[in-house]
């Protein structure tokens, strides 16, 4: 079949109008989009097409022009077969949210990306045809538009006053729409908010059919969780605790995300402290080593006292009170400070 005729052109196209054919086409007849099994053979076809006339007009541009140096063609054919070997197409960068806990363990989740597919409703040209013809917008009938050097053809009509398509209502001229396409991505465990994701092959396609996709580069953030925050890969919990308990000490447990860890607390004064647990945080990442537990522990005191715990509370100030510079210091060093010995 002529070359021409296979790829959809007039015999007069320039080599970008054949470039952009070919690439409609091949969007469609790439065996990579096409699992019809004759898909491959036509590709070939097709791309002998291309090949064959890409070659004569620009020979034929070459010999015409006389003033085009040997070095400034080898250039431009140099770079024609650096396109066409397959050059990358571009990342794709998108956004992903982890909860905590997935982030921790690792998941799989499911990425929607917009994908460009050849439009049906033009099928790739951009263009679709008029059931009657119209007066062409750009030179109102008159098939010539005004230009610097004078009146020339008009582009949009090709010279007739009117035309027989419309840009495509589909695309809107593009010839090519957005499709969402779902992924499923595996998220390895102890990947933290900034770190990224590659994937290999999932980027932008190559504006030549037999280059090879960019990769899509997620750029992950963890969201607020409520009870767990994270200090680098340290695993911080707030934890709220008797302020007797912490006065006599004793074991408590603290929930993380791979289970409950039972902590051994000092007996201590009952203030805001932190303890740490090592190895207890959030995994490590190849060298990195797992991060530590953090408790932050915070005194709470009883806020109602029924008859039961007000005589109980009665009898325990009985006994503070009996030794104060032992069991309360700041209290009796204030109340010998500022009222004397006399007030007890």
């Amino acid at each position: 079949m002529d070359p021409y005729t296979l790829l959809g052109l007039a015999p007069n196209a320039d080599v970008q109008e054949v470039k952009r054919a070919f690439r409609r086409l091949a969007m469609r007849w790439h065996p990579d989009r096409n699992s019809d099994p004759a898909a491959l053979e036509h590709f070939k076809v097709l791309r002998a097409a291309y090949d064959h006339l890409v070659a004569i007009i620009e020979s034929d541009a070459y010999q015409a022009d006389s003033d085009v140096a040997p070095d400034e063609a080898n250039r431009t054919d140099s770079a024609d077969t650096s396109a066409s070997s397959g050059p990358r197409g571009q990342d794709r960068v998108q956004d992903i949210s982890l909860e905590l806990e997935e982030a921790f363990f690792g998941c799989n989740r499911k990425v929607t990306l917009d994908t460009l597919s050849t439009c049906e409703v033009c099928d790739g040209s951009g263009h679709e045809a008029l059931s009657y013809s119209q007066l062409c917008a750009d030179c109102h009938g008159s098939g010539r538009t005004r230009s610097h050097a004078g009146l020339a053809k008009c582009v949009a009509c090709d010279g007739q006053g009117y035309t027989r398509t419309r840009t495509c209502s589909g695309c809107e001229g593009s010839g090519s729409v957005g499709v969402p396409r779902t992924l499923s991505v595996k998220i390895p465990p102890g990947l933290l908010s900034d770190d990224w994701l590659r994937v290999a092959g999932e980027g932008e396609p190559s504006d030549d059919p037999l280059g090879t996709p960019g990769d899509l580069k997620l750029r992950l953030t963890i969201a607020p969780h409520p009870l767990y925050s994270l200090q680098g890969r340290n695993l911080v919990v707030d934890r709220p605790m008797s302020a007797f308990r912490m006065l006599i000490g004793g074991e408590i447990q603290v929930p993380v995300p791979d289970g409950i860890e039972t902590v051994t607390i000092e007996p201590g004064e009952p203030c805001i402290r932190e303890m740490r647990v090592p190895n207890a945080g959030f995994p490590g990442r190849r060298s990195e080593p797992r991060g530590d537990l953090l408790i932050r522990l915070r005194p709470v005191f009883p806020s109602l006292a029924d008859d039961k715990l007000h005589k109980m509370i009665v009898s325990l100030e009985r006994v503070l009170a009996s030794d104060p510079a032992r069991h309360l210091s700041p209290v009796d060093n204030w109340e010998v400070r500022w009222l004397g010995e006399t007030h007890r």
